[in-house]
Parts: C-alpha cells; sequence; structure tokens
C-alpha cells in the first residue's frame, strides 16, 4: 500500500543483495524527484497540482508502529486496485503479507527495508522501484531510525499474516 509484495528487485546499496538474481531486474531510479513530495501534514505538493490531495488515513491491515496513507486511485472491480502513498514512522513495518495479483512499490523519500519469505532483508532507498509476484510473501517498511514514504500499487486482495521478526 499499502502492502509490497515481496521485492524481486533490489537496491545496488546492498551487499548480500548485489548478488545477481535470474528473477531481479535493475533498480529504476526516479529521474525527477520533485515529481511526488509527500506532507502528511496537509496536502500532497506535486508537479501535478491537486491530483495527490487524497484523505489522510491509517492503512488497514497489519503494521508494527505508527503509519498513514493517501489513496489517489481505488477500483473494486474487475480486481480490486489500489494506489496510495503510505509513509511508515522509524521502525513501522507491515505484517507479513500477500497481494493475490502482485505489488509494486516506489520509494519516494526516506530509507527502510523488505524481505521476501525465505530471503535475504534488503534496504530500501528513495528512488528504488520493487515489484511483487502474485500471492509472494513478504514484508516491508521504515528503517529503525528513519522514516520511509513509497508509492504502492497493489492489485487483488491482500492477506495479512504475523508480524515479522
Amino acid at each position: 500500500g499499502c502492502g509490497l509484495p515481496a521485492p524481486t528487485q533490489v537496491a545496488a546499496t546492498n551487499p548480500a543483495a548485489a548478488r545477481p538474481r535470474p528473477e531481479a531486474q535493475p533498480v529504476t531510479r526516479a529521474t525527477d524527484p520533485s515529481i511526488l513530495i509527500p506532507l502528511l501534514s496537509g496536502r500532497w505538493r506535486s508537479s501535478v497540482g491537486d491530483a495527490m490531495a487524497g484523505e489522510l488515513a491509517k492503512p488497514q491491515g497489519g503494521f508494527t508502529g505508527d503509519a498513514d496513507q493517501r489513496t489517489i486511485h481505488a477500483r473494486v472491480e474487475p480486481e480490486p486496485v489500489r494506489v496510495s502513498f503510505v509513509r511508515f514512522q522509524p521502525g513501522t513495518t507491515t505484517h507479513w503479507h500477500s497481494h493475490r495479483g502482485g505489488q509494486v512499490l516506489h520509494v519516494v523519500e526516506g530509507e527502510g527495508r523488505a524481505q521476501n519469505r525465505g530471503e535475504e532483508t534488503i534496504l530500501l532507498r528513495a528512488g528504488d522501484t520493487l515489484t511483487a509476484a502474485p500471492d509472494q510473501q513478504h514484508w516491508h517498511g521504515a528503517g529503525p531510525e528513519t522514516a520511509l514514504t513509497h508509492m504502492a500499487v497493489t492489485i487483488g486482495a491482500v492477506t495479512w499474516l504475523e508480524p515479522p521478526p
């Protein structure tokens, strides 16, 4: 969201993640970081004006701490799709979860981490884009000392599980 399916792309700054993976694609870096600048105390500023002015709410599902969400698009039929910006306070992550149709996350600001079940935790930084396969169990969120904001494109129903270790 805000949940993110398991990442298949990893940040090159994580030495463990630098090992090649057959399914991995290069991390996509934003070419114009001024396009999206979240301001959780008010409205979203962007180069497209009021298009980012969604209602501020607490995200649904399992989180280990405080997070806020602005949904800018939601559709139920024929398959649930939601596009949201989610801001995780330092130390806050999602619980393990999966998305029936997969998920794409794009980190807008801050640093965080993500993990697919059975794989190593990876570092996330502004400009990183991650994708999760349908039904891949994963978690993601802020680093221990830093906040994180990402845009999430979530497809299908979300299944929430236990908190990460």
